[in-house]
Formats: structure tokens, sequence, C-alpha cells
């Protein structure tokens, strides 16, 4: 239930950028098979999530902890597994290297 929810919410946000941004995306020369890190300059809460219909993977975020407290978006991203980053900064790292080698 998880995965479908992820996928319904990026195809959402596929919707969103198509009709509303104009993204400017410089794709990697070769295909990534195996898990990877993506970084992306956010200067706000949303943008990470444009870069998930992109990558077309399965993606985990790492997100500020006020965006948790954000009525429905918030309960979204803890079901989706979603990293919250806190000030506590070596459980934000484990979290991630958990999430990576899942």
């Amino acid at each position: 239930m998880k995965t479908l929810l992820y996928w319904i919410f990026v195809a959402l946000l596929y919707v969103y950028t198509k009709l509303f941004l104009i993204l400017v995306v410089s794709k990697p020369k070769e295909k990534r098979s195996k898990q990877c890190i993506f970084i992306a300059n956010h200067p706000n809460l949303f943008d990470p999530m444009y870069v998930l219909p992109i990558i077309r993977k399965r993606v985990t975020v790492l997100i500020t902890e006020h965006a948790f407290n954000v009525p429905i978006f918030g309960a979204l991203l803890r079901y989706t597994n979603q990293i919250r980053v806190s000030s506590d900064k070596h459980a934000v790292y484990e979290e991630a290297l958990k999430q990576l080698r899942s």
C-alpha cells in the first residue's frame, strides 16, 4: 500500500510540474542501476518533490522536520518513509544510511 501511495503521489507531482513549472535538469550520462544519492540545491520545501517524477525510481528525500508537522502532507511524508532532518544530525545520517541500504 505504501508503494502504491508513493507512486500516486509522484504521478500528481508529475502533472503539477508539467502544468505549472519550467524545470531544467541535467541528466546523468550513464544509467544508474544501484543505489545512489541525488543532491539537489533546494531553497524551499517542494523542490525535492519536483525531482521524483524525473528519476522514475523509488526515492527517499531528506526534508526539514517542520514539513512533517503540516497536516496531510506530513502524514504522507511519514507514510512514504521520507527522512526528517532534525537537529540530531547523527540520527539523520543513520536513517539515510538505513534507507540507502534497503
